[in-house]
């Protein structure tokens, strides 16, 4: 939303937005708001409710590790920790849509006080979380204006946003989805199937704009010296589980071939179960955690690998699923490798930009030979990669913002 807040003024649009204050706890990076510090923001408190579960549950969390800290002549106890989300964010899940949904609920009063002051011509709700969507169809339907939904995720068909497995729940879900499509006049949607789902649900009109790229945001390709290095941007979570990649990577290195000295970049929030992982292979000398980052920095550090990584678990709905770190990989000139369905939007990218390779998640085997064939060419100094500069190009922010600002002008018509 930064981008489209950025580059819509270009295209004839004032953008006001309505967004929450930073929750408690979780990184921001501050040097992106410069992009946007001409743009009016009205924030309303998050209300985050994980916040108050998770202080709720504090007591019983501290009770029970009391009761199972081993003793001097025990063992140590081993994690179990299997990825799953944190339980204040499975509570969160068991009743409400997402952790957002208490602060949309007081987003559509915040935004008839200001239509009052600016006369507002449309409303252009972005989501996830898809509680900001829900809240965009009530403004509409209050101001009486035209909505155009901005969905960047699946929403009943993505694994890593439904509710517990309820039907009940995901009854709600669904209908909250069907009255968000109905209200809208168009769709503007990360990838074709995304698109698909907003027509099947009741959008009237559904356009792809995926996510991209700020050519002004990017650094140039200039990989180190040494061994291969694969970089990693983001958060591993659930849908993104990395455990075939570091087993491939695992098996590269008891090869002894080409990438035995692979390294592995990964810049974001630290992570329990990926440390786990890691130690469990053997791999920690293999592995740079650098931490959350300013954006800038973390370009910096992705910019110096030999390959950018992407993983996607094979799941249902991620065939849907593009990852906004792809398209900067894209956007530096880096290599990409993709751990994830070899049929989704993402290989399809991948595949038809010449842009990396793509290895079916769960094949630690094909990670390992494409973690060999990267330290190769690295070493032989015969770089195959020569991406597409014409598909490339269709992913850069400005042009984007300009095919979502008339959809605007249409929907406003």
């Amino acid at each position: 939303m930064a981008k489209l807040a950025h580059y819509l003024p270009e295209w004839g649009w004032s953008p006001y937005v309505v967004t929450a204050t930073p929750v408690w706890g979780r990184p921001t990076d501050e040097s992106l708001l410069e992009q946007v510090d001409f743009v009016p923001v009205e924030r309303i408190p998050n209300r985050d409710p994980s916040a108050l579960v998770a202080r709720a549950l504090a007591p019983a969390k501290r009770m029970h590790r009391r009761r199972t800290r081993p003793t001097d002549s025990q063992a140590p106890r081993t994690s179990t920790n299997t990825g799953r989300a944190p339980l204040s964010t499975r509570v969160v899940r068991a009743f409400w849509l997402d952790a957002a949904a208490r602060w949309a609920a007081e987003v559509p009063r915040a935004a008839a006080r200001l239509h009052a002051c600016v006369g507002f011509d449309a409303v252009l709700a972005s989501g996830p979380p898809h509680s900001a969507l829900v809240a965009g169809a009530y403004v509409a339907k209050v101001l009486d204006l035209p909505l155009v939904a901005d969905v960047r995720d699946p929403w009943v068909s993505n694994p890593a946003y439904r509710w517990p497995e309820s039907p009940r729940r995901d009854a709600r879900s669904l209908a909250l989805e069907r009255e968000v499509m109905h209200r809208a006049a168009a769709a503007v949607c990360v990838s074709e199937p995304i698109s698909a789902e907003a027509l099947e649900y009741g959008a009237p009109r559904a356009i792809t704009v995926p996510n991209g790229f700020d050519r002004a945001d990017l650094p140039a390709w200039a990989p180190l010296d040494g061994p291969a290095r694969i970089a990693f941007m983001g958060r591993f979570y659930g849908s993104t589980d990395p455990t075939p990649f570091f087993d491939g990577v695992a098996c590269a290195v008891e090869q002894h071939g080409p990438a035995s000295d692979v390294i592995i970049d990964i810049v974001g929030p630290e992570s329990d179960h990926v440390t786990q992982i890691i130690r469990a292979r053997a791999l920690d000398d293999h592995v740079v955690r650098h931490g959350f980052l300013p954006h800038r920095d973390a370009l910096g550090i992705v910019s110096h690998a030999d390959a950018g990584l992407v993983v996607l678990a094979d799941r249902p709905g991620a065939e849907a699923i593009y990852t906004g770190k792809l398209f900067e990989y894209l956007g530096i000139g880096l290599p990409v490798l993709l751990v994830g369905p070899p049929d989704g939007a993402a290989a399809h990218l991948v595949r038809d930009a010449h842009a990396g390779t793509v290895v079916p998640y769960g094949d630690a085997t094909g990670v390992a030979a494409a973690l060999n064939a990267i330290a190769h060419e690295k070493r032989s100094g015969a770089s195959r990669h020569a991406p597409v500069e014409s598909v490339i190009e269709r992913f850069d922010r400005r042009l984007q913002v300009r095919t979502v600002a008339a959809l605007l002008d249409e929907v406003v018509s």
